[in-house]
């Protein structure tokens, strides 16, 4: 079988550059070494859209996400349970307040409990970030594997890439523990598993895991916006989500009671209505960690048309648009972005 371009990894990632690609015409095939799509970090996310929270190129880059995932519901159509409600970055001490009496978007305590009668009296104030939104991960991923495949592409699940097709310095395709297949493009966008991949070709990046929890918990509707503090994050989608841990401890996915019990515990300084709601959910995931903080995006050395786009640790949902349209601007038009490039890390 031979495609334009072969995508590894069937992630939020990996499916938003399959369905920027095909926009654009290009004949696909997706490869997933799980038996459906979406069922890692792209699973469990828990749906904020946030790049008011960030700093550098990730805030500029995730404010150009969101005029995509904009454009993608409108033009497209895509339902998943997207809206601009914004994020409310709330102080639970003097020290957090002083910092945000600085932003003219700062909330009193009053001005907070108009906004959402159901959080904390604590709270000392708010920065609310207006132009924000959330959204379904896990929806928007079925809804994009379902336009891929429309568009006449191919999904393959519980497949794994066993070798690289090489022609030199040149990448042809792969083979899989069922196939071979062929391609002018490979795109690796196979999260923290990504150097699997790259050692074939013998190189590895520094990505490590760093896994999440995320609690739902049984409710109706709280809130009407998301809400922060500097150690949680809670969404109602419908369900109400929590999250925002991070452990550094390999490839280990166990929950421990102990920390679902932290989640609980922060979640209900900002919302002391969460003691009384019922956990009907507890997920952990791995989250692809860069130690610049900066994904990880464009060819390999020596591999022009081998492509790699993982490394994006909280922010996959967030920046997945954005990345779909990188990667089809380097296949179609040649553009990269130097910062983002892998090829950072092998300057000498």
């Amino acid at each position: 079988m031979k495609k334009d371009v072969i995508v590894l990894g069937g992630g939020i990632i990996g499916l938003s550059v399959a369905y920027f690609l095909t926009k654009r015409n290009f004949s696909l095939l997706l490869i997933e070494k799980n038996d459906g799509v979406a069922l890692e970090c792209s699973f469990g996310n828990a749906g904020g859209l946030w790049p008011s929270l960030l700093d550098g190129i990730l805030k500029e880059l995730g404010k150009r996400s969101l005029e995509l995932f904009d454009k993608m519901v409108k033009e497209d159509k895509l339902n998943f349970e997207y809206k601009r409600n914004g994020v409310m970055e709330v102080a639970l001490s003097y020290e957090e307040l002083e910092e945000m009496r600085k932003e003219n978007h700062f909330l009193t305590t009053r001005e907070v409990l108009d906004m959402e009668p159901n959080l904390s009296k604590d709270i000392k104030g708010a920065l609310y970030h207006s132009k924000d939104a959330q959204g379904n991960c896990y929806l928007l991923a079925k809804e994009l594997e379902r336009r891929i495949l429309d568009r006449g592409n191919e999904v393959r699940l519980k497949e794994e890439v066993i070798s690289i097709k090489l022609k030199g310095r040149e990448v042809k395709g792969v083979s899989t523990n069922k196939e071979d297949y062929y391609s002018d493009w490979v795109v690796n966008c196979c999260g923290v598993w990504a150097n699997e991949i790259n050692e074939k070709l013998g190189f590895k990046l520094p990505l490590r895991p760093a896994k999440g929890i995320m609690v739902t918990f049984e409710s109706n509707k709280l809130l009407n916006t998301s809400v922060v503090s500097s150690k949680i994050g809670l969404v109602q989608n419908p369900n109400l989500r929590a999250g925002g841990t991070v452990e550094f401890v390999g490839y280990d996915k166990s929950i421990k009671e102990e920390t679902v019990k932290f989640i609980v515990e922060e979640a209900s300084k900002l919302l002391p209505k969460v003691k009384e709601l019922k956990i009907v959910e507890k997920w952990a995931g791995l989250r692809p960690y860069v130690d610049d903080g900066l994904p990880i995006i464009g060819a390999l050395p020596n591999f022009s048309n081998f492509l790699i786009a993982t490394g994006h640790f909280k922010n996959g949902f967030l920046l997945s648009p954005i990345t779909g349209k990188i990667i089809s601007d380097m296949i179609e038009f040649g553009k990269s972005i130097e910062e983002l490039s892998p090829k950072r890390f092998f300057k000498n």
